[in-house]
Formats: C-alpha cells, structure tokens, sequence
C-alpha cells in the first residue's frame, strides 16, 4: 500500500494530486509545486525497495546524473528529496517534468508507423541516448513503452531506472524488458552504450514492422532462445543499418548518434507506407535474480554468440564532421525545445515522467565543438523534418499541412544546394511566415508552430556561417 495519498504536502511544497502510474519499482503522482505554481511529476520508489540504502544511494545517484543531462527528447529532473512517513519509514522521491501525450507503445496498438515517421521517432530517440552517453549515462531499458511521443517531439522515459532495481554491480539481479534487452546482458555485462543501441534496434524493427524481431517475453526464454535472423523487414526499410544494431557482438553496433544519422539519411529516400499489422501488447519491465534464471532455464553454452548478423557494408562516405554536427544540433535547439515541453503543453492524454541514473563505464567524447561546416545546417534540417512527422504522430499537425511544410523543407534543401546565401535566408524567412500564418488559422498547435520556428531560426543562424553558394 502506498504511503502517499492526495492532498499530502511534501516538504510543505509539493502537493500530491492524483496518481497517474505504479509500476515494479515505483509510482507516479501528478502534483503542484507550490513555490512555482506549476504542475509536476512525482515518482517515489515503493515501501520496501526504499528502505535499501543501496538503493536510495542509487536514486541520489540518478538526481545527480539528471541535473547534468539538459536535452529537448529527455525529460528534465528538478528536485531530489526523502520524504520520513509516521512509521519513520524513508521515501525517496524525484520531482519531473510532467509529459502529456501518448505512449510510443500505445501508438503500436494501431499498427506500424511509416517508415518516415519511425525514422523521426528513432532519430530523436537516437539523439537523446547520444547526449545521455557522453555524459556516461546508460538508459539500460529502451522500449516503446519508455518512449512518450509529445507536441514538442519524442520524450525517453525511465532513465537508467534498471539500475536502480539491484546494487549496481551486482550478480544477483537481472533488470530490464526481455524482448528489449541485449544478450549480453544475461551475462551481467556492465552498462554499455551499445546496449542501449540494441533496445533501439528492436524498437525501430518494431515501428517498422509491427512486430519484434523475436518471441521473447521472460529472462528463462532469453536464456534458452536461440536466435536467427529476424523475419525480413518491409520493402523500403534500410535493414542494413537496423541488424547491424541488432548485432549480438557489441563491438559490431553503431555509437547512438550515427546510428540515428544512418536512419535519417535513408528516411529522406523514402515515402512508402507500411501495411497495418496489429501490434502486441507492450512488454512489461521484469525484474528476477539472476540465479533463477539459470537455474530453471537451458542456458546456451555460449549465449551472446547465438546467432551473427553480418556487418554491414562500409558507410557511405560522409562528412567527418557529421557525427559531432548532431551533438551540435543538440546544443543548438536544447534551450527554445525544453522551455516548450516544460511550460507550453497543455493536458491531452496520457502522462508519464523519466528518472536517470549514470553508467559506471562512462564513455569519454570531446566536448570542443567542430567547426562550423554544410554538415551543421544538414543536421538541423533534419531535426526539422523530424519535428514534422512526430507533429503528425501527435495529432498536433494533419496530413495536409504537413505536406505543405514537407514541400517548404524540400525547397530549403534545393535553395541550400543552388541558391545565394541571401535567397536561402529569404527562404527561411518566408517558412516562418507560413508556419506563424498556419498557427494563426488554427492548422498547427502553438507548441508545434514555436518548436519549428525555434528550428528555423536556428537554421537561419547556421545558413549566416555559410559561404554563399553564388
């Protein structure tokens, strides 16, 4: 039984409003911050796991880790706290960003996305991770369910919550959504980025699909589950760039960021549709000890070498500084979309907040900037073309005006590649206009047209560095 009910204050600031969400690990309230006179989320570790002091450790751990990660697709954490109930029993609690919108698990009910729109969701998905990476952060459960499609774009869910459910570095848990999780993690691997990177292989498998790549559903069938090949994806899809995520050799996938590259690339080639295909239920996060599962299940000799997929061909030649562009488009838009997600969504669905916990293998990458190249403003174009189907995903923008922003950014790119630096800023000016006028006639939310046009004139400020084409 939870010990908070609605109306208790928190540390005399937070008032409890109602509960949104319970899951293994914890429950979710909707509450006010009285100080600020805004509503938050409120996600406190349940009874019992509370009072491990390994684990109330672990969500300090994650507060901290939180309040270096500033990104527009990762929600923001704004306070740590352990609330003392009359048993003298401690709570620790996370104050969040409250999310309105739907579940990227929910959306898969109706069917599969176009591979335009799974290529935006997992290009912001990607990003996210890329950001949460340099930093040492790993998610360690991507799964549609952990992915909140909102007006202001894609939200990750649920940072690094896994480990929060064992000691870190413990042999004794396994964590995490099997159909979701890397073999590797069946070994007790420790938290990798490319672990994250094989959740959201599956992930854009199954937005692409509608269905996983494999029948896996507990940690015993993962165990004995001797994996092939997945089913060929639907015509147009880049399978390529997807199975070599789906590597069962770590070392054979791609970092985050060139894997959501790699998708936006092959999402500017293609329109097609994907037929309807009902989706399965969204897959719990199962949590047991490791013993058991060896235990009770066959485990293959050698688990993580169940299956090979083989590497993809070399990468097409690209830019040497399109890697560090998308850290760059980042950095550039993080300020304009965070205040929109934190202070311009109104209630409109579902609800949902994230926590985040730090990877004990951070990954080095260099902060320094790269000079600014073709490459910066290429990256931007596509986060604006992202912005635009995951707009379609929430309803937030219909078929017809996407099209016609659709037809602006193809313009863009035909200006960018022939036009005077002039006649490009023009352009640009002119797409703002038209995104203004479509806010005014009611034909895009207000969130919606603010994100676009905090894109645009990012993209004006980068097209100003650009040496004039004519």
């Amino acid at each position: 039984m939870s010990a908070f009910t609605p109306g208790m204050r928190l540390h005399d600031r937070y008032q409890l409003d109602e509960i949104i969400g319970v899951g293994g690990m914890a429950e979710v309230w909707r509450a006010t911050d009285l100080v600020l006179g805004r509503a938050v989320a409120v996600k406190a570790l349940h009874g019992k796991l509370a009072q491990d002091p390994h684990l109330r450790a672990g969500a300090r751990s994650e507060a901290q880790a939180a309040a270096k990660l500033t990104h527009p697709n990762i929600t923001a954490v704004h306070d740590y706290a352990e609330f003392t109930a009359g048993d003298g029993s401690v709570i620790p609690y996370l104050v969040l960003e409250l999310l309105t919108g739907q579940t990227l698990a929910d959306r898969l009910t109706q069917g599969p996305l176009s591979w335009r729109q799974a290529s935006a969701v997992a290009g912001q998905v990607a990003s996210a991770l890329a950001a949460a990476h340099a930093r040492g952060v790993v998610h360690q459960d991507i799964k549609p369910a952990n992915i909140m499609l909102t007006p202001a774009g894609a939200k990750v869910l649920d940072f690094g919550i896994a480990a929060m459910r064992g000691r870190p570095g413990s042999p004794d848990w396994i964590s995490g959504t099997p159909a979701y999780a890397p073999p590797e993690r069946l070994g007790q691997a420790t938290p990798h980025p490319s672990a994250d990177v094989f959740s959201l292989g599956v992930v854009v498998y199954e937005m692409a699909s509608g269905r996983l790549p494999w029948s896996i559903e507990t940690w015993e069938q993962a165990a004995s589950h001797d994996r092939q090949p997945p089913p060929p994806l639907p015509a147009g899809v880049p399978a390529r760039e997807i199975f070599a995520a789906l590597s069962l050799d770590p070392a054979n996938r791609p970092a985050a960021a060139d894997f959501g590259l790699a998708l936006g690339e092959t999402a500017a080639e293609t329109t097609s549709l994907l037929p309807h295909i009902p989706a399965a239920s969204p897959s719990p996060t199962l949590v047991t000890r490791a013993g058991a599962v060896a235990a009770s299940a066959r485990v293959p000799h050698h688990p993580t070498r169940m299956y090979e997929v083989t590497p993809p061909p070399p990468p097409r030649k690209r830019s040497p500084h399109l890697a560090a562009a998308t850290i760059l488009v980042v950095l550039l838009i993080t300020l304009g979309l965070v205040f929109v997600a934190a202070s311009l969504l109104q209630p409109r669905g579902n609800t949902a907040a994230t926590e985040l916990t730090k990877s004990p293998t951070p990954r080095a990458v260099p902060t320094t900037a790269a000079p600014v190249n073709n490459s910066d403003l290429n990256g931007l174009i596509t986060a604006l073309r992202q912005a635009i189907e995951v707009g379609v995903l929430t309803g937030d923008i219909d078929e017809q005006n996407a099209d016609d922003l659709r037809d602006r950014v193809d313009e863009l790119v035909e200006k960018q590649r022939k036009s005077s630096q002039r006649e490009l800023i023009k352009k640009l000016e002119d797409f703002r206009k038209q995104v203004a006028d479509k806010e005014d006639d009611g034909e895009i939310t207000k969130t919606t047209a603010i994100v676009l046009d905090t894109l645009l004139k990012q993209i004006i400020e980068q097209a100003k560095r650009q040496p004039s084409a004519g």
